[in-house]
């Protein structure tokens, strides 16, 4: 009895550690060994490998064949969401999808994570520079939605407070 108490334990902790990101079939190709700064370093020595990573978007454009989106690299937490501190950045990497991906999906500032083939390097002219961004193939996208703040102390309130951020602009009676 002991036993079956302590294996399904395990197993329930388990569970609360895995990411709902990475679907079952992929787990075991990802290679979560390697940081995000080693592939920035040399991503032609992880070319082919399967990393998740994530951020904040800082653009997106769909190109003749594919979209792209330029990402502010953040760190993730245990279920890969991208934890929302900028200073905690490692740099940017370009991800592309080729299906169709509307642009409009992914505005600036939006958070994403990505389980993504590294395919290389693409060197961009920046202001009056150049920077070398990691290039990745998207398998799959999770954009995360917005998190509410709250500006008081009591997170709770939200239940019962007017349902729009602005009663001046409420749909129906606008500005009493």
């Amino acid at each position: 009895m002991l036993l079956l108490g302590m294996t399904l334990l395990v197993s329930s902790l388990h569970g609360c550690t895995t990411s709902g990101l990475v679907p079952p079939e992929l787990q075991h190709r990802i290679s979560r060994d390697v940081p995000f700064t080693a592939v920035k370093a040399d991503a032609e020595k992880f070319k082919g490998r399967l990393v998740v990573v994530g951020g904040q978007v800082l653009s997106a454009q769909r190109l003749p064949e594919e979209t792209q989106i330029e990402v502010l690299q953040l760190p993730l937490d245990r279920r890969d969401r991208p934890i929302l501190n900028l200073v905690e950045s490692k740099g940017r990497f370009l991800a592309f999808k080729s299906e169709f991906l509307d642009p409009a999906l992914v505005p600036p500032g939006s958070n994403i994570s990505v389980i993504a083939e590294v395919v290389g390097n693409r060197t961009v002219g920046v202001h009056d520079g150049t920077y070398t961004y990691p290039t990745l193939k998207i398998k799959t996208l999770k954009i995360w939605p917005k998190e509410r703040r709250y500006a008081g102390s009591f997170p709770f309130w939200d239940r019962w407070s007017y349902p729009f951020d602005d009663p001046w602009t409420h749909p129906y009676w606008g500005a009493y």
